[in-house]
């Protein structure tokens, strides 16, 4: 805590972890040097709070209805986009997603994940994924994967999603699945580190 508040420089770091601008604005408003910058008690600190939990279940909202959509209105929705995110992999990879029973499961849980990532246990589940193992037997294969691998799926699926999605795809559903797509990345490079 002393290092946070004399380290400028260390605080600037961790400030700068927050993706969400709506947060870091709070977070800096909050931590302000300039006592007349700063909220003036704490029901003004609760209200944006509530304000910005109100925006995020918005924005998640737009997101999951597009995806639904895409589900719901395109059987080869599944096929299609792992066909995106497999051009282009390393051969040995690809075996990995040719059970496509399986990437369907896989797929529609990864989206519910990836709608949820702020419940703790959704988090601690995504961090269980890329550090443990499923069981002695069965090794989990996460961790082998590269960060751009990851970042090549949530691109994938945002591209698939536009696309299908097309008739609904507006600068506030994009905006939604942009922050989706950042909030996993965050969560995922902490995971791998």
């Amino acid at each position: 805590r002393e290092k946070f508040f004399l380290n400028k420089t260390y605080r600037e770091e961790k400030i700068n972890r927050i993706k969400s601008p709506a947060l870091l604005k709070l977070v800096r408003k909050l931590l302000s040097q300039n006592p007349q910058d700063r909220y003036n008690n704490l029901r003004e600190v609760m209200n944006e709070l509530r304000s910005l939990e109100v925006r995020q279940e918005e924005s998640r909202s737009l997101a999951l209805a597009s995806y639904n959509r895409c589900r719901d209105c395109h059987q080869e929705f599944i096929r299609e986009f792992y066909d995106a995110f497999i051009e282009g992999l390393p051969e040995p990879y690809k075996e990995h997603f040719q059970n496509r029973q399986r990437q369907n499961t896989m797929l529609d849980s990864a989206i519910y994940l990836l709608f949820d990532l702020e419940a703790p246990e959704n988090q601690k589940l995504l961090r269980s994924i890329f550090t443990g193992s499923k069981s002695a037997d069965k090794p989990n294969p996460h961790p082998a994967y590269p960060i751009e691998w990851y970042e090549r799926f949530l691109d994938t699926l945002v591209g698939q999603v536009s696309h299908m999605d097309r008739k609904n795809w507006n600068a506030e559903v994009e905006a939604s699945w942009r922050n989706l797509r950042e909030n996993a990345l965050h969560l995922i490079r902490d995971a791998l580190q």
